[in-house]
């Protein structure tokens, strides 16, 4: 399975940086293809983490829209304080993917 996360680096020391750490490296573990859009990275920092792609973003929704056409996921996983989710309420970003998470 195909999937996009969205949530802070799993290299940055923060809480959704350690939960984006341990589930997107389980995920991988397991077969799936992971994606990861990192928050708290520079451009230089994209490339391969623990069998993931990961890649920097500054988190607009048109920075996933644009993902989400590169990659096409089956799934997009959010993780983030509920005020930053609003951004993602966006029409073509919930018709993108065939499942939308948010944590």
């Amino acid at each position: 399975m195909e999937i996009l996360w969205v949530s802070d680096s799993p290299t940055v020391a923060t809480g959704f940086g350690n939960a984006t750490r341990y589930i997107c490296a389980g995920l991988a573990d397991r077969g799936h293809h992971v994606s990861i859009l990192g928050g708290g990275l520079t451009s230089g920092q994209k490339g391969p983490w623990q069998n993931c792609m990961l890649y920097p973003t500054e988190t607009s929704a048109d920075e996933v829209l644009h993902y989400l056409r590169q990659l096409q996921p089956d799934i997009l996983v959010v993780a983030a304080d509920i005020w930053w989710l609003t951004c993602y309420n966006y029409p073509l970003i919930t018709i993108s993917c065939r499942l939308l998470v948010f944590l």
